[in-house]
Order: structure tokens, then sequence, then C-alpha cells
């Protein structure tokens, strides 16, 4: 009999680690929509649309969580997400060294390129130097991708490196 209330706790969810991504999510839409709010109505309501959005998912997900927590199915537990093992914590301190490097490099090497070196080095940290030729698959997928999105479409104004300079004279009529 107590191996079948063990068996139940140890199926429980874990609601602290599922939490995390809504709380900063809402934080963030707050922030947004105080920076926005004095604009002209034309600049804050996509800000205010968005963040109506992000209240309406979020308190779905807060009735779920509500829902489990007092069906017993779920705690109010991180589970492993602080528990993990060191080569996990490394990984995770690569990642975010090769953000901030993509960040830094940007205004070097331009968006593309920063882009395609980031997601190279990613993808080989997370999945192992045998997928080289995934990683690089991956990676003109994506910078291309992003850099006729970003740049070609949207015209953001994210800094243009070498690659940006020669495409822009290339396909400049």
């Amino acid at each position: 009999m107590a191996n079948l209330s063990s068996d139940a706790h140890e199926k429980e969810i874990s609601l602290g680690a599922d939490l995390i991504i809504p709380v900063a999510g809402l934080c963030f839409g707050a922030y947004y929509v105080s920076t926005v709010w004095g604009l002209p109505w034309q600049a804050s309501s996509l800000g205010i649309s968005l963040m109506t959005a992000l209240v309406l998912v979020s308190v779905l997900l807060g009735l779920r969580f509500v829902r489990e927590y007092r069906n017993g199915l779920a705690a109010l537990t991180f589970g492993d997400l602080f528990g993990e093992t060191t080569g996990v914590l490394m990984r995770r301190i690569g990642l975010a060294l090769l953000t901030c490097g993509f960040v830094y490099s940007m205004n070097y090497l331009g968006f593309t390129i920063s882009l395609f070196i980031f997601v190279v080095s990613t993808v080989i940290m997370l999945a192992g130097p045998g997928k080289i030729k995934i990683a690089l698959a991956i990676a003109t997928g994506m910078s291309l991708g992003g850099y006729l999105l970003f740049i070609v479409l949207v015209g953001a104004r994210f800094p243009h490196g070498p690659f940006e300079r020669v495409a822009a004279m290339l396909f400049q009529s």
C-alpha cells in the first residue's frame, strides 16, 4: 500500500519549472506595456493586444495548474531543474556564453555571419562534433532565412557586415 502512494507521488508533475516562462513573460509584457503606454494608440495597440493574449493564455495555464495541483497530479516543485548533472550545467553555461558572443560579434561581423557562427556552434555543442554537416545545413538555412526575413523583407536595422554589404551590391538594381 505504501508502494502505491510512493508511485503516485513520483508521477506528480513539477509545476514550478513550468511557471518560469509564463511569469517571466507576464513581467516582460507588463514592462513593455508600461513603456508604450504614453505613446499614440497606433504605437501601443500591438503591444497591448499581445499582452492581452499573453494574459489570457497565462490565465488558462494557471487554471490548468490549479486543477492538476488540487487533483494531486502536480506539485509546486522545480523537479530536476536545479539539480541536474555537471554536463548539463556546462552546456547551459556554454549556451549562455555563445549567446553573449553572438550579440557581441554582431556589431563586427553583421547579423547573417554572426547568426551562422552562433547556430553552427550551438548545434555542435548540443548534438556533438559528429554532426558538423547537419550543423552547417541548419546554420545555412537559418542565417539565409534570417537575412531574407529580417534584412530584406522587414528592413530591420540589424548591423550589416560583409555578407550584407556584398549581397546589397549584388542585388542592387
